[in-house]
């Protein structure tokens, strides 16, 4: 689920998730990582850490890498 926020990300093309979902998809901080957003848009990002705390199922990217997705806050990013 995506969950939009303008902050120190904005405009450096990173998805941020729970470190466990890094695990189950096999991935490494700073990979490249392709994202599919249910509007149809597809993009490259960075994939970063999200804090222990944080759901499992949040993808935590900028409006600009929303935008180029064509998701909007709660939508499924894949």
């Amino acid at each position: 689920m995506a969950q939009v926020v303008d902050g120190v990300d904005s405009g450096r093309d990173v998805c941020r998730v729970h470190p466990e979902a890094m695990t189950l998809l096999g991935v490494r901080a700073w990979e490249p990582v392709e994202l599919r957003g249910d509007g149809g848009g597809v993009a490259a990002a960075l994939v970063g850490h999200l804090d222990w705390q944080a759901r499992r199922d949040l993808c935590v990217i900028d409006p600009l890498l929303a935008e180029n997705l064509g998701v909007s806050d709660g939508a499924r990013v894949v």
